[in-house]
């Protein structure tokens, strides 16, 4: 991964978060491992967000590109 993009994505993230929970979504899944992170700020009140359950890992169906 380049430098900084974990940074980029994670202010990405933070921001979109913000607006699901505006749209109107009080819960959502995340099935990639891009927001896990963010989950102990939104927890902690730090981060507006929906609650999210994360995967922390990618999933994906058996024999898919994420089978590895």
């Amino acid at each position: 991964m380049l430098p900084g993009v974990g940074v980029l994505t994670g202010a990405v993230t933070v921001a979109d978060l913000r607006r699901i929970l505006e749209a109107g979504f009080t819960n959502i899944r995340e099935l990639s491992e891009h927001t896990g992170y963010q989950g102990p700020g939104i927890q902690e009140g730090d981060i507006i967000g929906p609650i999210v359950y994360f995967s922390l890992t990618f999933l994906s169906i058996t024999g898919d590109h994420g089978d590895i």
